[in-house]
């Protein structure tokens, strides 16, 4: 038997090498577990604006509502209640004279640190309830010390 090694070709083959199939089964370990840190955190629905180049240079019509102290809040020069406004109104009306120049409503809302967290909660509910898409939360600048 030239190159016939054992010449026994009957007995199955004991030896079978799993070094193949361990990788395999390491690439898939590393991907599960990367994917499930992703999926342990829940998502919030975003709607991002779209933006063109015309979009870009318009600055929208911005309102700016400051939170202050025992309940109530300044805005459109005026400090009022923040439970008895009538916000509905307001907006419609801020909304009218943004379109009517062409802009689109954006919301400040401005607290002191002081301001208990639930006052500004109370107003940004009330503004999101209203279906305003652009309200944002004015913040300062910390220096570098």
């Amino acid at each position: 038997m030239a190159g016939g090694g054992s010449g026994n070709t009957d007995e199955p083959i004991s030896n079978i090498n799993v070094t193949p199939l361990v990788d395999i089964m390491l690439v898939l370990v590393i991907i599960l577990m990367v994917t499930a840190e992703f999926t342990k955190f829940s998502t919030m629905g975003v709607k991002l604006p779209k933006v063109n180049a015309v979009a870009a240079e318009k600055e929208p019509y911005k309102v700016v509502i400051k939170v202050l102290e025992e309940a109530r809040m300044e805005i459109g020069g005026k400090k009022v209640a923040i439970e008895g406004f009538p916000m509905k109104d307001f907006m419609d009306q801020q909304s009218g004279r943004a379109k009517s120049e062409g802009k689109e409503l954006s919301v400040v809302i401005d607290a002191e640190e002081e301001i208990p967290y639930l006052s500004v909660l109370d107003v940004v509910d009330q503004v999101n309830g209203l279906g305003i898409d652009r309200v944002g939360l004015a913040v300062k600048k910390v220096d570098d010390k």
